[in-house]
């Protein structure tokens, strides 16, 4: 079973390829216009889940305050 970080990182390769296989095409700037957008959000949401990855490590390995 694939993991939600694995699965960001195909669909990132995966734009990435759609946007190659685009060059020369009549509507390659229509396409990439869309296509940016959605390269940008996926990388946006691999961001975001690394971050609350690593805070959950962070949390884990330094001694609980509770005050």
């Amino acid at each position: 079973m694939m993991t939600d970080k694995e699965k960001l990182l195909l669909a990132i390769m995966q734009t990435k390829n759609v946007m190659s296989l685009n060059k020369d095409n009549p509507y390659e700037q229509y396409m990439y216009r869309h296509l940016s957008t959605v390269l940008y959000e996926l990388k946006r949401q691999l961001t975001n889940l690394t971050f609350v990855e690593e805070s959950l490590k962070l949390e884990k390995q330094s001694p609980g305050d509770d005050d």
